[in-house]
């Protein structure tokens, strides 16, 4: 039996003293590794939060903004972390030899809808923030991936390739029969439910592309929102269900872009030009904490750039 030790570092920002919650997190590639990075403003200067020598993507806020989830890869192992807001805690939500990913906080903040092939078959499960409790919500064979919560937390769609090609579905979070959301006759992926429970928003593959579409949550015929012959995914809701934030390669690279909800019109660009960016995660507009006065003389204290927590552990290699 063999042992290795394996290091994962997580930087976080400094706080500014009377800003709210970094506005959007996101996955950029910048630095050549996939990492977590922060802005506070459209336009604004980026920050990096998160960065695993493996790669971590697919943040999520919690409803008050003050944890951020996301997904790192550890020896070839997919697991969900969550981090607070001002760099006091890093924990590892799920641990085991199976594949978990794509995290989404309850609208309480108490539970975890994530996706997992420890079943066999990608699946939902939902679990408390401690890992005490785990509910498997789904069983299909088919592939069943990217969660979101209904603003009352009683139901969570998302998306499914059980009828042969992805369509939304929709499941009680406590478990029992899953409903197909909708009848569009094409492919229906990442799902994003709005702070009044109305439409779910998603791409949908209308043509050669994506664009970014919406459907009532009660069913029907969904209709395009986002118009553009670049590919347009991964919609995200401003939290106070306006604008919807959505990835687009429509100047040539992958960015976060903002328009409004109703009709896909005053769309500006989130994310500065020359980086990559993508799976655009909306926070709501919590107070940050104040920063700490730690001696500059520390290589581990808090500059500028960001504090750095370092966290190692021995994983089993044979």
């Amino acid at each position: 039996m063999r042992w290795r030790v394996v290091i994962c570092c997580v930087v976080l920002g400094a706080s500014v003293p009377g800003r709210g919650v970094a506005s959007f997190a996101f996955v950029t590639n910048a630095r050549g590794t996939a990492e977590i990075a922060v802005i506070e403003d459209p336009g604004a200067a980026y920050r990096i939060v998160v960065e695993a020598p493996e790669g971590a993507g697919a943040p999520s806020w919690s409803p008050d903004a003050t944890w951020l989830t996301y997904t790192a890869r550890l020896a070839g192992n997919i697991d969900i972390y969550t981090i607070s807001n001002d760099a006091e805690r890093v924990e590892r939500l799920t641990n085991g030899v199976t594949q978990d990913a794509e995290s989404a906080w309850s609208p309480d903040g108490t539970r975890i809808a994530f996706s997992s092939d420890r079943a066999g078959s990608w699946d939902i499960y939902v679990m408390s923030l401690d890992g005490a409790i785990l509910r498997q919500l789904t069983t299909d064979p088919g592939t069943d991936w990217c969660p979101t919560w209904s603003p009352d937390g009683q139901q969570i769609a998302f998306t499914s390739q059980r009828t042969g090609r992805s369509s939304l579905h929709v499941v009680r979070a406590d478990g029992g029969d899953v409903r197909l959301l909708g009848g569009a006759p094409y492919a229906c992926e990442d799902p994003a439910w709005p702070p009044d429970g109305e439409w779910i928003a998603f791409r949908g593959a209308l043509g050669a592309t994506y664009d970014i579409c919406v459907v009532r949550a009660d069913g029907g015929m969904p209709r395009p929102v986002s118009d553009d012959p670049a590919g347009d995914h991964e919609p995200a809701w401003s939290p106070d269900g306006s604008e919807i934030a959505f990835t687009s390669d429509r100047d040539g690279a992958l960015a976060i872009y903002v328009m409004d909800a109703l009709d896909g019109s005053n769309v500006r660009r989130v994310t500065p030009e020359g980086i990559e960016a993508w799976s655009p995660a909306w926070g709501h507009a919590a107070p940050a904490p104040e920063p700490k006065d730690e001696p500059q003389d520390d290589p581990r204290a808090l500059r500028a750039s960001g504090r750095r927590l370092v966290t190692w552990g021995a994983i089993r290699t044979r």
